[in-house]
């Protein structure tokens, strides 16, 4: 099955035709003497990432190869979701099957994997769960952007500082502190499918040094009335689902800082329902959905010691929970699973000479009740609790060679208690041949620890049995970077990257008895190019671009993954206008993907419009969006547990959104 998507060309067209359309009003506005942004991008460029290296440290300066998304760029193009953002992000791509949201990247992507290789953080506090690995990035989120100040995003294996997971990128969300926001906003949105949303934030330092962050949103959506031809008969409401996509999702965020002790808390907590019929459910019920809640806290202590010491240490607690109902024909089934782990960390930053910064820590994580429960009308079929805990130790060592040269070499080790011992090494050499030039070397180990789900599923009435002999899988990526500053107004980059991975883990029915088995099936070897240009050309231009050639193949057909576009062309475009409000154009490129039945989507480009004011009355701020400007058809690849091959996504949309600031 091909999908048409006739107005593909046309949106791509108008992106390249604004885009030119910017560079000639840059033109005219520099040669009118337009003076300097002070955001420019040499500040940009300039701001302290702490992800890439557990310290901070310059943009150019960073071990790894890294995309910065700050709260402007948020507002600008109207960004709604974390899915939103990572959309825009060089080598990222997004599925959706209409329950949860997805990240590929780099060539890998698999169906329904959960996003479990990758590592999600809230101000470095991680946010996978211990039975899937899941991270979750659509509207399972649960926390509105506008609480974000910047997403510090390194692509490429993280494992040596941050253990399982990380294998393709680590995410972290760095939120606005009490002096970002000194007061607070409120805001609500309505928009097509029924959308409405509100959200609130307010933050201050007081006098005595005590600084905190309050936030909240609430929101539900309907959703549109869902067609799936694979569903068209009679007896199944000749494939129509209408009211059966809604969205309702919750969150809250508190955050206390006092001298270097901090606190941070979250919940959220989403509700959707499940349109397409997944694992063989009925279709057009309206019982199917899922739930998911997740909660932690966090207690940080930070000091430094003298001039070139410094200690952290903390300690947290997490919860997360998840339910799936599906309706058969003979009965209502439930699946619960939930998570409670604490944990904590401690690490000594040392600087033994002005050449010479060495970190070391410790980690210790106890999943102390994780169970798993399937059910019926019928009675119980699996009710198990699978705990497990980690030790884990890591090192870190730069060295400044030159003054324009620096090696990195970190090491971390993981102990599990399910699983395999597991070493993460990691090196990187970093040079600037001229002060607006950067070369990177970039060499690191990472891997996934099987999950606890794969490990023990028990379920001979479902069709699973467990597998205690499952390896973790490894990847290995060899990276060259180069990045250039052009004078003030203008960054680019290329980056050429390999990787291998090995021991896969995939869910395969075992001809003995016919049940499904998580293994280690095969091996999977990439290669590519990212490159992008970026600038902050006056007070009134912005823009981004970036093009992504990724190449994958696995071991067991030898031909190339599923769900894996080939080409990526991303760029976005903001002009001032007026005085009065900006106007922001995104657009998106990506070639054809290879269902898991051997279908293909057919290549696809989607343009979403924002508009945004500049404070009205010193206090509102209002934005509108369309999203899918140009109503294009496309869709993404489905899973095993889906009957359709591809399942389409929205048309054309729009959010309006205001904001009161007091």
């Amino acid at each position: 099955m091909r999908i048409k998507r006739p107005l593909g060309k046309a949106v791509l067209g108008l992106y390249l035709i604004l885009a030119a359309a910017g560079f000639q009003s840059l033109t005219i506005r520099l040669e009118g003497g337009q003076q300097e942004d002070p955001r420019s991008l040499e500040k940009l460029l300039n701001i302290q990432i702490s992800t890439a290296a557990k310290y901070k440290q310059a943009m150019s300066d960073a071990p790894a190869s890294l995309t910065l998304i700050t709260s402007e760029d948020i507002a600008q193009y109207g960004y709604q979701t974390l899915d939103d953002v990572l959309q825009s992000v060089p080598g990222f791509y997004i599925s959706n099957d209409r329950n949860y949201a997805y990240i590929g990247t780099r060539g890998f992507g698999r169906p329904t994997d959960y996003n479990d290789r990758i590592l999600l953080m809230l101000n470095g506090h991680s946010l996978n769960d211990g039975i899937f690995g899941s991270a979750a990035i659509g509207t399972d989120f649960g926390l509105d952007l506008n609480l974000v100040d910047r997403i510090e995003i390194i692509r490429g294996p993280g494992s040596a500082l941050y253990g399982t997971s990380a294998l393709f990128a680590v995410i972290n969300i760095i939120t606005k502190q009490g002096t970002d926001l000194d007061g607070g906003q409120a805001a609500l949105e309505g928009g097509s499918y029924g959308r409405k949303k509100g959200s609130a934030i307010f933050g201050q330092k007081l006098a005595s040094g005590l600084e905190f962050t309050l936030a909240g949103q609430w929101m539900d959506i309907q959703g549109p009335d869902l067609y799936f031809k694979e569903f068209d008969a009679p007896e199944t409401n000749s494939g129509r689902a209408p009211g059966r996509d809604w969205d309702k999702s919750r969150g809250f965020y508190a955050a206390l800082d006092y001298h270097g002790l901090s606190f941070q808390g979250a919940f959220t907590s989403r509700m959707k329902g499940v349109p397409t019929a997944s694992f063989e459910t009925l279709f057009n019920d309206g019982r199917e959905e899922t739930k998911d809640n997740l909660g932690f806290m966090e207690i940080q202590f930070e000091r430094d010691l003298g001039k070139n010491k410094n200690i952290l240490v903390r300690g947290y607690y997490n919860r997360y929970d998840t339910t799936g109902v599906y309706p058969y024909a003979d009965t209502l089934t439930t699946e619960n699973a939930s998570d409670s782990w604490v944990g904590g960390e401690a690490r000594f930053r040392w600087d033994l000479a002005e050449s010479n910064r060495l970190i070391v820590g410790m980690e210790y994580q106890n999943h102390i009740s994780l169970n798993y429960h399937y059910s019926d009308e019928n009675g119980v079929y699996t009710n198990a609790n699978w705990p497990f805990s980690v030790v884990s130790f890591f090192g870190q060592d730069e060295f400044q060679i030159a003054h324009n040269f620096s090696l990195t070499m970190g090491l971390r080790y993981d102990d599990y208690s399910n699983t395999k011992v597991h070493l993460s090494p990691r090196l990187a050499a970093v040079y600037h041949p001229f002060p607006a030039s950067t070369v990177k070397l970039l060499y690191g180990e990472a891997f996934r620890i099987p999950s606890a789900y794969e490990i023990n599923l028990n379920d001979p009435w479902g069709g699973y049995k467990p597998n205690s002999n499952l390896k973790p899988e490894v990847i290995r990526t060899l990276e060259l970077g180069w990045e250039q500053q052009f004078g003030k107004k203008l960054y680019g980059f290329l980056s050429l990257f390999r990787y291998r991975m090995s021991d896969l883990m995939d869910w395969v029915i075992d001809p003995a008895d016919g049940l499904f088995q998580s293994r280690n099936i095969a091996v999977v070897d990439a290669y590519g190019l990212e490159l992008g240009l970026q600038g902050q050309l006056s007070t009134d231009i912005r823009f981004f671009s970036s093009y992504s050639w990724q190449h994958s193949r696995g071991s067991l057909t030898d031909q190339p993954l599923t769900n894996s576009p080939v080409h990526l062309l991303k760029g976005g475009l903001a002009i001032s206008l007026f005085d009065a409000f900006s106007a922001a154009i995104q657009g998106t490129y990506e070639s054809s993907r290879l269902s898991i039945d051997g279908a293909r989507t057919d290549p696809f480009a989607l343009a979403n419009l924002t508009l945004l004011s500049r404070p009205l009355f010193g206090r509102v701020v209002v934005s509108f969006q369309a999203r899918n400007v140009f109503d294009a058809k496309y869709g993404y690849p489905g899973g095993v547990e889906h009957v359709q091959p591809v399942i389409f996504q929205n048309g054309r949309s729009f959010v309006f959104r205001a904001e009161y600031h007091f």
